[in-house]
């Protein structure tokens, strides 16, 4: 029988270091002073940090894919291993319903609302698929810096009775899981086989 692998977080603790990182972010963000936000990301590996700026790959759906899956061979390679990635973008917020509640497809997307507003999406996931999202009003200073204000909408692993996933994220973990393969294919053919792998 296979045994199932050992969590690398609780639900519980993965929610708390998700939280740390908000506040991280938060103070992050404010200590920048900037008027636009650009996309990053928390790589968190056994107490360690590194912030690494994703923007100039963050265009469109299909780029962002791209620019994740490279972003995280590129870390794999310089043996940055991450077993939380937290992912810091801009996004628009809308009151309006994104999908028909009849046939999930969606009406109106939070850029086409002439109401939107701007927000600040903040999600992580571990290496083990655990996800939590919170998104954010953005609020601007005298000089027009950003900073995060009130909470609009969260969704935190364990709370919300379904898998929570984001295909991002699970990108950038796909540029792990290739970086592995081109360092290991050549013993991991071994293996396949029949051989021994060293």
């Amino acid at each position: 029988m296979t045994q199932t692998p050992e969590p690398i977080y609780t639900d519980e603790e993965f929610k708390e270091l998700f939280d740390t990182y908000v506040d991280v972010a938060g103070n992050t963000i404010a200590e920048m002073e900037v008027d636009q936000l650009s996309a990053m990301l928390f790589i968190h590996n056994d107490g360690k940090v590194v912030i690494v700026d994703i923007s100039e790959g963050f265009i469109d759906d299909e780029h962002k894919h791209e620019a994740m899956q490279k972003t995280g061979f590129v870390l794999y390679e310089k043996k940055i291993i991450a077993d939380i990635v937290i992912l810091i973008s801009e996004v628009w917020i809308s009151e309006k319903p994104y999908l028909d509640p009849d046939t999930k497809q969606p009406i109106l997307r939070p850029s086409q609302d002439p109401l939107r507003r701007e927000g600040i999406a903040i999600t992580g996931m571990s290496i083990d698929k655990k996800v939590c999202m919170s998104i954010y009003d953005i609020v601007r200073d005298s000089y027009g810096h950003v900073h995060i204000g009130d909470l609009h909408s969260e969704m935190k692993v364990g709370t919300q009775g379904e898998r929570l996933e984001a295909p991002i994220l699970d990108a950038f973990f796909k540029g792990y899981a290739l970086a592995w393969y081109e360092e290991n294919k050549e013993r991991f053919q071994e293996y396949l086989e029949g051989g021994e792998a060293n």
